[in-house]
């Protein structure tokens, strides 16, 4: 089995599901229909077992069943996996370099304090998160670094540590110094919604792929915030015998064709509440000096040549 040679990371509803479809498309490149395999953020595995007193989540645990994932690739593609959680995990980035020293690694990024309102928005209607208040929800982090006011279901408690997220600098950091400069590609959600077509080939040419002229449908669908159904359902049904069933059972080929039903059963798509301007210049005065250090660094690595300052708007306030 060859190994996977490129990995999407970075943050949430920040354009890697609609990359994954895009890519996807491409004929020398495979990403499998399991779309976020988390194999190699092993220290979330081990968090969400010590919180649960067992195995709930992360069922691709193996390496013979994570390649079982790209069994139906063809022989003269390229493996790509869509994991963003690859970047918030402390682990992944090393347990990548072991797995494939030679991988390519594409980092996407969204404004800070929008990235923290989706994430907080779609934990919430995830069950992930209680507090309703963006504000507050923040201001609970301490106390849930101490296991206090966390959602019983949730998957991974760290998950509520939202400052954690958005320490970009330091977990960027983590693959250019083990894949070094030219290995790592920097996307930012505002480039995408710029021109689309323009940040997909640049990715083509980082994967040097043959045909970087491949123009693919680009009404994919795109990840929109959702809310649970039936959320008491949802967790009595992932907390059961029948979920343990279906994780150790069932063939990772069908892992796809799950989630897929899960998606439409029990989510529904809503839209964000609006948050006053004042709390979010707030929370945007906050993260001032971690998006100068982030500017300051991707400069001097080469891996932009513009002030990501005045990009995202904070030499506003």
């Amino acid at each position: 089995m060859k190994k996977v040679d490129f990995f999407l990371a970075g943050n949430l509803k920040s354009g890697t599901t609609t990359f994954y479809g895009l890519l996807k498309q491409h004929p020398e490149i495979y990403v499998p229909d399991y779309k976020e395999p988390k194999f190699f953020c092993t220290d979330f595995h081990r968090e969400s077992d010590e919180y649960h007193g067992k195995q709930v989540n992360y069922p691709i645990r193996t390496l013979d069943k994570y390649h079982q994932l790209y069994e139906n690739a063809k022989e003269d593609q390229i493996l790509g996996d869509c994991s963003p959680h690859h970047t918030y995990s402390k682990e992944a980035a090393k347990n990548i370099y072991e797995y494939n020293s030679e991988a390519k690694i594409i980092i996407f990024l969204r404004e800070p304090v929008s990235f923290l309102r989706s994430l907080h928005f779609d934990s919430l209607h995830a069950l992930n998160e209680t507090e309703e208040d963006f504000l507050k929800a923040l201001e609970l982090e301490e106390m849930r670094k101490e296991r206090k006011q966390i959602p019983e279901k949730i998957s991974t408690p760290s998950y509520l540590y939202y400052s954690e997220w958005v320490k970009y600098k330091e977990q960027i950091k983590r693959y250019v110094d083990l894949f070094g400069n030219d290995k790592v590609k920097i996307v930012f959600l505002k480039q995408i919604i710029q021109d689309q077509a323009k940040v997909y080939k640049e990715i083509l040419k980082f994967l040097e792929v043959k045909d970087t002229e491949f123009v693919p449908d680009f009404d994919v669908t795109k990840n929109q915030s959702k809310t649970l159904r039936f959320g008491g359902l949802f967790n009595r049904l992932k907390h059961s015998f029948v979920w343990d069933i279906i994780t150790k059972l069932v063939p990772v080929k069908f892992y796809s064709l799950l989630n897929s039903f899960f998606e439409k059963f029990f989510f529904k798509k809503v839209s964000k509440p609006e948050i006053s301007k004042d709390v979010l210049r707030k929370i945007k005065k906050s993260l001032l000096d971690e998006v100068k250090e982030l500017n300051s660094y991707l400069n001097r690595k080469g891996l932009i040549d513009f002030d990501l300052v005045n990009f995202w708007g904070y030499d506003e306030l």
